[in-house]
C-alpha cells in the first residue's frame, strides 16, 4: 500500500513539474524547492527530477541559456545574472560558459544605459563632470555590470563624441 501512495506522489509531483515547465523552463533546483514546499519526499524528488531529465523536460543547460538570453535582454549585467543563477542553483562554470557569448552585448547595453542616464542636451557634463559620471557608474554597478566594462563603455562613447 505504501509502495503505491508513493507511486501516486511521483506522478503528481512529475506532473506538477511537467505543468511548470510548460510555462517556462526551469533549474532543477527551482524544480526541487518547489516540490519541497509541497511536502514531496527527497526520494520522490529525486526519482521526478532524473525522469524529467530522462525525458528531455528539464535541462539546466538549456535553462541557463534561455535565462542569459532574457536578463541580457532586460540589460542586466554579468555580475548580477552571475549571481541570479548561482541562487537557481547553476554551477559556475555553466554560467560563465553562456555569460562570455554576451560580452559584446554587455559592452553595447553599457552603452545605452550610460546614454539613457546621461543629462538631456549636454553631452560634456557626462565625461567632464564626475558627480554624474560617478552616479551613473554606480546605477549600471547596481545593474550588475563590472567596472572595467562601465570604464570601456565610457572610453568608447567619449571617442564617438569627439
Amino acid at each position: 500500500m505504501a509502495s503505491n501512495l508513493t507511486d501516486i506522489a511521483a506522478n503528481d509531483a512529475y506532473r506538477h513539474c511537467l505543468a511548470m515547465l510548460a510555462r517556462r523552463e526551469h533549474s532543477q533546483q527551482e524544480l526541487r524547492n518547489k516540490m519541497q514546499q509541497h511536502g514531496v519526499s527527497n526520494d520522490v524528488i529525486d526519482s521526478v527530477i532524473s525522469r524529467l531529465i530522462a525525458n528531455n523536460y528539464q535541462s539546466d543547460t538549456r535553462f541557463t541559456e534561455v535565462f542569459c538570453r532574457s536578463r541580457v535582454g532586460r540589460k542586466d549585467g554579468a555580475n548580477k545574472i552571475r549571481y541570479q543563477l548561482k541562487q537557481k542553483g547553476i554551477e559556475a562554470a555553466l554560467a560563465n560558459q553562456f555569460l562570455a557569448q554576451y560580452s559584446d552585448d554587455f559592452l553595447h547595453n553599457a552603452q545605452d544605459l550610460i546614454i539613457r542616464k546621461a543629462p538631456r542636451g549636454d553631452t560634456n557634463k557626462l565625461f567632464y563632470d564626475i558627480k554624474v559620471k560617478d552616479k551613473i557608474t554606480r546605477s549600471l554597478l547596481n545593474k550588475g555590470y563590472d567596472y572595467d566594462t562601465i570604464r570601456l563603455a565610457f572610453t568608447l562613447l567619449k571617442e564617438e563624441n569627439r
